[in-house]
């Protein structure tokens, strides 16, 4: 379950960056309203957050609607959550509790598919694209 959930989170991630074209620039606000930076597609994928390209920079890039608010979303907002615990473990997540106690083994062992997740998510966007990938078209439908 913990290489599905890393594994599903990574794919999301590669797709943004993936989706990006090289020519693209993106403008926003850094540290400052008044200021506004210029980042292009190498920058984006060094420095702008995965939340921030799948809220902001895709959405602009394929014309539609950000994911944020949607059930995808929140499926996504719980894989993100439970994967950043799963790589940034604290001391806390590797004890042993009972079942009242919210560790990250409980996270895990509760954690909906994270295929379903990151496939939802995916989709959000590759309906807007002009040609969706063919690899998402053939997706079994005992994937989805």
């Amino acid at each position: 379950m913990i290489q599905s959930i890393v594994l599903a989170f990574t794919a999301i991630e590669a797709f943004a960056n993936e989706t990006i074209p090289s020519d693209y620039i993106y403008g926003r606000h850094h540290r400052s309203e008044i200021i506004l930076q210029a980042v292009g597609k190498t920058e984006i994928e060094r420095r702008i957050t995965i939340d921030e390209k799948l809220c902001e920079v895709l959405p602009d890039v394929l014309k539609c609607k950000s994911p944020k608010g949607s059930s995808c979303w929140q499926a996504y907002k719980k894989l993100r959550e439970t994967r950043d615990r799963i790589i940034h473990m604290k001391t806390e997540d590797r004890r042993s509790s009972g079942p009242e106690i919210e560790t990250i083994w409980k996270a895990i062992v509760t954690s909906p598919a994270p295929h379903r997740a990151a496939k939802s998510l995916i989709e959000h966007f590759g309906k807007s694209m002009e040609v969706m990938p063919k690899w998402l078209q053939l997706i079994p439908p005992e994937l989805r």
